[in-house]
């Protein structure tokens, strides 16, 4: 007999990193919230309760160190004293130690191993509440073949970090999609001399790529950030252009292997009903942040031959979604909205 479910609000300013510990942790059997900045933390703290805070730590804005301290004084406040982990790629024994010193409960390092996540949720899951164990069965025969050839990515590094094959599958793709205007946005930085943005740029992205097993464009990352944060002007000169090759080169292999431009006449036909339906799903779902469950019914949707107005409607949402920009997914929701759906019915 299981218990309860436990809860926790997982706090990341990259899609990516979020979209995985939620994954990770509903695989789990953990009721999962998600959150883009410590500000909104702080917003869903103040109304709701949840056995487990996952923050990280190198967020614009509120940092993770910030938003923590903020989260104890509600905590406090309330009489509660919910764990706070911190979720980071600061993997040195004096960056963990000085992370506790500063007041997290514990810590848990980029890319995430479920194992470790694991043992995590056993230290501090409530009395009374229960956890789903997770194995280490091997799924590459799971993959498609084109996964073989992709040499530039470690699959089974990709699957221990992502959860499941599935997952891994889906994780790569949202990777591949994010990476010209990412790339562009690395280009435009370097160009500028932004150090410091370069540098959180390069940080998430470092730990995106080790999550789905490009561990050569993460260790380029790596020493990037370093670079960024030292002023070093002739190794950023020198490694930026060879990340960028690498990172745009990854995004057309995996393109070409993947074979995403899928004959149309192989796609089913979609009504105006299934349409809204699937509209209506992603609002719901937006208003819990539920990245999981919208990716899902995007997924889905490529198996349609969807109208041109809706493909960019889709389209615009994902741009949204791939940069956690709720309330410009709501508005143009409520835009396409009005100007179609009404047209419609």
């Amino acid at each position: 007999m299981y218990g309860l479910r436990p809860s926790a609000l997982v706090v990341d300013d990259e899609r990516v990193n979020l979209l995985i510990l939620e994954k990770l942790l509903r695989g789990m059997g953990v009721d999962v919230t998600g959150a883009s900045s410590g500000r909104e933390c702080l917003t869903l703290c103040e109304s709701n309760r949840y056995d487990y805070v996952f923050l990280d730590q190198k967020m614009p804005g509120l940092t993770g160190t910030d938003t923590m301290t903020n989260l104890k004084q509600i905590f406090s406040a309330c009489g509660i004293s919910t764990p706070i982990i911190c979720v980071t790629g600061l993997n040195s024994k004096e960056d963990r130690i000085k992370l506790l010193a500063e007041g997290f409960t514990d810590y848990l390092s980029k890319p995430v191993d479920k194992k470790r996540l694991e043992q995590i949720l056993a230290k501090y899951t409530p009395v009374g509440k229960t956890i789903i164990s997770v194995d280490d069965e091997d799924e590459l025969d799971d993959l498609p073949n084109w996964i073989g050839d992709l040499r530039e990515v470690d699959a089974t590094y990709g699957i221990r970090h992502c959860g499941s094959a599935g997952e891994f599958l889906t994780i790569l793709g949202i990777y591949r999609n994010s990476i010209d205007e990412r790339s562009a946005q690395i280009e435009e930085l370097f160009k500028e001399g932004n150090w410091e943005e370069l540098g959180m740029l390069v940080h998430s992205l470092k730990s995106t790529s080790g999550a789905i097993g490009a561990l050569e464009i993460s260790d380029i990352c790596m020493i990037l950030e370093t670079a960024c944060t030292q002023g070093n002007i002739p190794l950023l000169n020198g490694l930026t252009p060879k990340l960028l090759a690498k990172y745009r080169d990854l995004g057309k292999h995996i393109q070409e292997l993947s074979g995403r431009a899928t004959d149309k006449s192989d796609l089913k036909d979609i009504t105006f009903e299934e349409l809204n339906e699937a509209n209506n799903s992603i609002r719901e779902l937006m208003d819990s942040y539920d990245y999981g469950s919208i990716e899902i019914i995007m997924e889905s949707l490529e198996e349609y031959n969807i109208p041109h107005d809706w493909r960019v409607y889709f389209d615009g949402l994902n741009r949204h979604f791939n940069k956690m920009n709720w309330e410009g997914a709501r508005s143009l929701m409520n835009e396409f909205g009005e100007l179609h759906l009404a047209d419609n019915e």
